[in-house]
């Protein structure tokens, strides 16, 4: 529903059935414009799209994501200043059953894949990102996440590894907008 903002009266409302909206609005980014982005929760080859709600007249339409990345459960989306999306998730590795990795996707505000750092390794080299926060004014997207040594965190870069020694622990790190690491610090726990 969108009401006017001086009046309070209706300007459009929209009754609609959807999975992604129903169960997943908690993944949800609002653009410049008002059009508000829904994302599920899973991303395979059978589900790789979003619902988008069209500020001006409530139309919702299935929008194609360009260069999807298949994630296990996705936990943010985040929008810089230009409307560029970024996703954090993880992802099963692919050696293993048991053991995740992080996901930090970014998309264009046409969907259209920019880059994918995947943090982990290789079996209990493993990562989880627990929140993420944008920074518009330095440009760098902050980082909490849980890592197990060795873990790699800068893919797109020069190696850093979790300094944590062979126990998971708590790292902090900011990337900036090209998918590099800027800084990171590991906690034990």
């Amino acid at each position: 529903m969108k009401l006017d903002s001086s009046s309070g009266d209706i300007l459009w409302k929209v009754i609609y059935e959807s999975h992604t909206i129903e169960n997943y609005f908690q993944n949800h980014a609002v653009k410049s414009n008002g059009d508000i982005l829904f994302f599920p929760n899973n991303y395979d080859s059978q589900n790789y799209y979003i619902e988008k709600l069209n500020s001006s007249n409530g139309e919702i339409t299935t929008m194609p994501i360009n260069g999807y990345i298949s994630t296990s459960s996705l936990r943010e989306v985040k929008l810089d200043n230009n409307d560029n999306i970024y996703i954090t998730s993880y992802t099963q590795q692919t050696n293993s059953n048991s053991y995740y990795d992080s996901q930090l996707v970014k998309y264009d505000s046409d969907l259209n894949l920019l880059w994918n750092v995947t943090t982990g390794g290789f079996n209990n080299q493993n990562s989880y990102i627990k929140t993420m926060e944008y920074d518009n004014l330095n440009d760098l997207l902050y980082i909490v996440g849980i890592a197990k040594y060795n873990t790699e965190l800068n893919p797109l870069g020069s190696s850093v590894l979790a300094t944590n020694n062979s126990n998971q622990g708590t790292y902090f790190a900011a990337y900036n907008s090209q998918g590099i690491l800027q800084l990171a610090n590991g906690f034990e726990t």
